[in-house]
């Protein structure tokens, strides 16, 4: 899954919509990874040089980044 043509919120709901129907069991730390890597490379490589605790976090500043 990536972003591709999303907003960040588009693919942020469309990622969360996938985990709840695929019932994936995978802990935050693998949530927010798969998140990254599906971002778009120009927004990833700024927001991946911070550490990131919570999902929240990464989004807040990847919408940051996006605008």
């Amino acid at each position: 899954m990536s972003q591709g043509t999303n907003s960040v919120d588009e693919y942020l709901k469309e990622m969360e919509l996938i985990v709840i129907r695929a019932d994936v069991k995978d802990d935050m730390e693998d949530i927010m990874a798969r998140f990254m890597n599906g971002l778009n490379c120009d927004i990833a490589h700024i927001v991946e040089l911070h550490i990131y605790m919570e999902l929240k976090e990464i989004v807040h500043m990847v919408m940051k980044v996006e605008k």
